[in-house]
């Protein structure tokens, strides 16, 4: 190899060298200047990158980088599991990471059961403020009944003190000790403390009485399986017993006279009675059944209520007098003492699950034993005091907890947005019902007039926040530190308004139809129509978040509430009912056949395909029992997919969530499935519903959408692509 040589570098060429540096310093200088300028230039609106060009506002290509967009995609990321083809199987695709990152006690979880969580948190940040100067006048009332709760007491101190603030003698009352109350006052003690009634049910409007069947504590089919499901109910009695300092043998035989007792009387209630409806005044009320002191139990009625008993002016309706025969002779043939503490234990177990987390625990594995269980009863992992404190709230407490959260939310711009997906939404089915070739015009025309008259009411209903009305609510309502004392005053004022003032009675349950943070939307179907209510409280991640890339709102509240307007059409009599006041009947009555037939086909699709799906061993889903969801779920997605496509061709495509190099209609689908992952073992718990398990809510119809096949290159052999598809409206 030759030695290199170097030679000196003339004169010329250092000043053609220092020229190229200086080019391309300044090369270098002019590209960040117009870098600078071209991000300078960008302006976010709703989630969208423009560029100002010439005047002209131009949608591109971006990625959205809020807090809510890297939200979002850390939680779409976090379930993806990348290892899987989107085109065969994809629920697997979209949530096969879910139940590695999601848990609660082992099993049931999805984003259904995750949002309620929202509620608690939002009610704990406005209950656990200062007031404010801009509160309203009642949020101090509210405030002070929920740490009432916090500082509520032990079982034994809460039953005491429900005695003390009745005027009731001690509870339980054991053989040889006197019982200085009365049944009367027992009765009384239940019908104002969500007691189901357990020897007759007592509704009154000023100075009628209705008095009805009763109700035991527990359904017929515990009382009449003494060797399980009575010994797994007597345990929570004995539990309750042992807290109150009783000794084993008296508590075995409280538990035995009570068992025997509701035994007894439930032969008496389970018989079919005819209604009857017989007016009486409380003096010949007494002459038929003797063993109650029906004066005694009115007086003490309006002792709670507040105005004197007036015999004259009260007339008792009774439901079937032969029932109150039956009874006031089982009555008379049974201890006082007994009948006493069967009331006072009837009336107890809905309050004592927020004293004492171990014995809702109990009864979080036996609430469907109670004939009126509460929701207090069913959660076992609720152990956190503030958490019950906020669940157990009900009625007007209830409502302005409610109010103070919507305020804090100012949900007034989502409201509107998802009130216009609603009418997008119609507008897009009657898009579809114009184009479905196998149903005639008239049909066609009824089908579009039930579209009309379906009412939604999203978010919350104006009694929420009428502050006329709430004054005229809370005006009333004394809370005191004594959280027994204010669930005793509560109940008395709504009984009070319940029966003396209607008006305002009436007016709650029409301004507040629905709750506003309920735990899934609502569909009532009518002949000619329908109501649909979208709670606010669906209206968080992953269905719904306001100000984002519509794609994700598209693929999810818009998809529940596509879902919810399908239900109005899921079979061929719905569609016949449709046209049930047009014009030529019998003209369009020919082709009643030929529409059920062409329904039916498609129903039939359905129903096979869905039949083949495997759950677990030889267990596959149950087409028929699952149809109708199936039917809003395939019907859903094709309406909402539609409507998408829509919108961008309108407004062009938008960014891109970081970390997800997905197209607008392919992130459409991801957020679809997304809405349904759930951990595994849920699939099997979900066989005798009427919903197809999770992954097929997702694969059913997506495999049924030929758009789905083509936005994410399905071949024809790929399992989300099949040769055989069901189509609803196609």
């Amino acid at each position: 190899m030759d030695r290199l040589t170097y030679r000196k570098i003339t004169k010329s060429e250092l000043y053609l060298i220092l020229i190229c540096i200086f080019f391309v310093i300044m090369f270098i200088i002019m590209t960040g200047l117009y870098v600078s300028s071209y991000f300078q230039s960008k302006v976010t609106d709703n989630g969208k990158s423009k560029v100002i060009d010439n005047g002209k506002s131009k949608v591109i290509e971006d990625v959205c980088t809020s807090d809510f967009c890297k939200f979002e995609a850390g939680s779409i990321l976090r379930s993806i599991n990348f290892q899987t083809d989107p085109c065969e199987n994809f629920y697997e695709f979209v949530c096969g990471n879910y139940f590695k990152y999601e848990t609660l006690n082992g099993e049931y979880i999805n984003p259904a059961e995750i949002l309620p969580n929202y509620k608690y948190l939002l009610a704990k940040k406005v209950l656990e403020k200062s007031d404010e100067k801009d509160d309203p006048p009642f949020a101090n009332k509210v405030r002070k009944y929920y740490k009432s709760c916090l500082n509520s007491y032990e079982i034994k101190s809460a039953i005491s003190n429900f005695l003390n603030l009745s005027y009731l003698d001690k509870w339980p009352v054991v053989q040889n000790e006197t019982l200085n109350s009365t049944i009367e006052e027992a009765i009384v003690f239940g019908i104002f403390n969500d007691g189901t009634g357990l020897l007759f049910q007592i509704l009154f409007r000023q100075s009628l009485f209705y008095v009805k069947i009763g109700s035991t504590t527990v359904k017929s089919k515990v009382l009449s399986d003494r060797f399980f499901h009575m010994r797994r109910y007597g345990i929570s009695m004995t539990y309750i017993l042992k807290m109150l300092g009783m000794d084993v043998k008296s508590s075995k035989n409280i538990i035995e006279e009570i068992s025997n007792f509701e035994i007894s009387l439930n032969q008496i209630q389970k018989r079919k009675w005819k209604q009857e409806n017989i007016n009486l005044t409380v003096s010949q009320l007494q002459k038929e059944c003797s063993e109650i002191n029906w004066k005694f139990l009115f007086q003490h009625i309006f002792k709670y209520l507040g105005p004197p008993f007036n015999e004259k002016n009260t007339t008792v309706r009774i439901f079937n007098i032969n029932y109150i025969h039956l009874l006031c002779n089982l009555i008379k043939n049974t201890e006082r003492r007994i009948i006493y503490n069967a009331l006072l234990w009837n009336s107890f177990v809905p309050h004592l699950v927020i004293f004492d987390d171990k014995f809702r625990d109990m009864l979080s594995t036996t609430w469907h034993y109670f004939r009126y269980y509460s929701k207090r009863m069913k959660y076992k992992d609720q152990t956190l005091k503030w958490k019950n404190c906020i669940n157990y709230m009900r009625r007007y407490i209830e409502l302005g907890l409610h109010h103070m959260i919507i305020k804090s939310l100012n949900p007034k711009k989502l409201v509107k947005e998802v009130k216009n997906y609603a009418k997008q939404i119609s507008d897009s089915l009657k898009e579809i019902f114009s184009e479905v070739e196998w149903i005639n015009g008239e049909i066609k025309r009824g089908m579009k007039d039930k579209l009309n008259n379906i009412h939604y009411s999203i978010g919350y209903s104006n009694g929420y926040m009428n502050m006329e009305f709430l004054k005229k609510i809370f005006d009333n309502i004394i809370i005191t530190d004594n959280y027994v004392q204010n669930i005793l005053s509560l109940n008395r004022q709504w009984l009070y308004d319940m029966t003396f003032n209607t008006p305002l009675i009436v007016e709650y349950y029409e301004t507040t139809v629905f709750d506003p943070f309920g735990l899934t939307p609502i569909f009532i179907d009518f002949e000619t129509g329908g109501q649909i209510a979208i709670p606010l409280g669906w209206m968080f991640s992953p269905y719904y978040v306001f100000g984002m890339p519509q794609y994700l709102n598209y693929g999810g509240i818009f998809t529940v509430i596509s879902h919810e307007f399908s239900h109005g059409f899921q079979d061929s009599f719905s569609l016949i009912r449709t046209f049930g006041n047009l014009q030529n009947k019998t003209k369009i009555g020919k082709k009643f056949l030929q529409l059920i037939f062409e329904f039916d086909r498609r129903k039939n699709c359905l129903i096979n395909q869905y039949s083949k799906f495997p759950i677990e061993g030889n267990l596959t889903v149950n087409g028929s029992n699952t149809f109708n969801d199936n039917f809003a779920d395939n019907s859903g997605i094709l309406v909402a997919f539609r409507a998408y496509d829509k919108y961008i061709k309108e407004n062009g495509e938008e960014p891109k969530l970081p970390g997800l190099n997905y197209t607008n209609k392919q992130m459409f689908f991801i957020r679809y499935a997304e809405m349904w992952c759930e951990t595994n073992d849920v699939q099997v718990k979900r066989i005798p519903t009427k919903h197809s398990p999770s992954i097929y809510r997702v694969v059913g119809p997506l495999m049924n959408l030929p758009e789905f096949s083509e936005t994410f290159n399905c071949v024809p052999t790929s399992y989300m692509n099949p040769e055989k598809k069901c189509n609803v409206w196609r």
